[in-house]
């Protein structure tokens, strides 16, 4: 009798157990994504006769408002300086850069999260995520909205001059 072969199915790539979590994480479509949800419900609930605008256009709205960011923006930067400052009281940090292949390094101050994030990223709407890195030490990964290009930075607490 002859043996049949029986396909195997691919099972499903397991989590790596060891990967860490993000302390805090900026994405800025999710944000606008959610503002324009919860102010559609609130057009439906307060004006249930008018016409609805779409999704689209309530995402214009956010977008346009730049108040709505630079709130959204300003409380991220705020629970990042609260970090900083329990880890990191002098302000001075050592960074080390990669984006590609390419490695720089330097030292800089930043007495809250907004100063941290312009000495260590280059500026943009992107996504950040942040992570606890060695002993008061952070590591940013910062991809651009179109995925092209990932920077990562590891900035550390340093005491030199």
């Amino acid at each position: 009798m002859a043996r049949r072969k029986v396909a195997r199915t691919a099972r499903p790539a397991r989590r790596n157990p060891t990967a860490k979590k993000p302390l805090m994480r900026w994405d800025w479509s999710r944000l606008l994504e959610a503002e324009a949800r919860r102010l559609r419900r609130e057009w439906m609930d307060s004006r249930p006769d008018d016409e609805l605008p779409t999704l689209a256009e309530f995402r214009q709205l956010v977008r346009d408002d730049d108040s709505y960011y630079q709130h959204a923006w300003d409380s991220f930067a705020g629970k990042l300086t609260e970090r900083i400052k329990k880890t990191n009281p002098g302000g001075r940090w050592s960074s080390e850069r990669r984006v590609g292949g390419k490695v720089s390094r330097g030292v800089f101050r930043a007495q809250n999260g907004e100063a941290l994030l312009r000495a260590a990223l280059p500026s943009s709407r992107s996504t950040l995520s942040i992570f606890a890195e060695g002993k008061g030490g952070l590591r940013i990964v910062n991809s651009t909205s179109d995925g092209d290009e990932i920077h990562s930075v590891r900035v550390s607490p340093t005491s030199a001059r």
